[in-house]
């Protein structure tokens, strides 16, 4: 009997995380909005200021280049993005990393003029084609916005009012993570922010060093749905294309074939 076991062919290696910044983190914040085309108005988005401090807090400990643009219309979120994916800089940075906080429905998300973006639209101009220097770099979006109308279940918490089948990226080097899932809302306390943000620069806070971006998403998620006795239902999701393991913050011994050599070890940026 053959006893050899079959060989590994699996690259273990992590996403290589070495430039200084590691990369570029543009944040698109819509808090206040303005009558649209048929004169409807979107409600501000009260509480999300905490939102986008706790982002660009976290990913500047992470040794990122934030950017953050407020109350950006549709026209100029995507001029925004467009500009952003041809930034000479990508060349020599290791990720990007998109953090879009706005109102959303049914694979959009809304300018501050009322007016959607398709999400597949903006995360199109990083495919290889037309933005070669991110070719086989991670491309990170998350994205606080509804997805539907639907409540999963509490006290009164503001709604961030997008089918995902269509959203996921053809290309490799993707994770997309979404605060809730298709038909359903997104919850934002109006002082405190929202819960995906909070949880997510909180985790990523702890164990960016020790564990990849897609099992701290994972645990974003535990904390997102954990039981409330007040709170309404939510549960986050995450669409990935990565190829590899992605660490944001010191990259761990590529010989290690987990996401924690020790998960007890909490060894995030102080």
């Amino acid at each position: 009997m053959d006893t050899s076991q079959p060989e590994d062919d699996v690259d273990h290696r992590p996403y290589r995380m070495e430039s200084s910044p590691k990369g570029i983190c543009l944040i698109l914040h819509n808090e206040h909005f303005a009558p649209n085309e048929q004169n409807k108005r979107l409600p501000d988005r009260d509480g999300s200021e905490q939102d986008k401090l706790a982002l660009e807090n976290i990913f500047r400990d992470l040794d990122f280049e934030v950017e953050c643009r407020d109350d950006q219309t549709s026209e100029q979120m995507m001029g925004i993005l467009d500009a952003a994916s041809t930034d000479p800089r990508l060349q020599k940075y290791d990720c990007f990393v998109c953090c879009i906080m706005s109102h959303g429905e049914e694979g959009h998300v809304f300018g501050s003029d009322g007016l959607p973006v398709l999400i597949k639209d903006m995360t199109s101009l990083f495919k290889p084609a037309y933005c070669p220097q991110l070719t086989g770099k991670p491309k990170v979006f998350l994205i606080q916005a509804c997805q539907g109308i639907e409540s999963m279940t509490g006290y009164e918490e503001q709604a961030d009012a997008t089918n995902i089948a269509d959203l996921i990226p053809e290309e490799c080097d993707f994770l997309i993570g979404y605060s809730t899932v298709t038909g359903y809302v997104s919850w934002r306390n109006t002082v405190k922010g929202s819960r995906y943000i909070q949880s997510l620069a909180e985790c990523l806070e702890k164990y960016a060093a020790s564990h990849h971006l897609a099992d701290i998403h994972t645990m974003v998620n535990q904390q997102v749905a954990k039981p409330g006795e007040k709170t309404k239902k939510q549960a986050c999701t995450m669409y990935t294309t990565l190829r590899k393991r992605l660490f944001l913050g010191p990259t761990p011994d590529p010989t290690a074939t987990t996401s924690g050599a020790d998960s007890s070890k909490k060894t995030g940026p102080k």
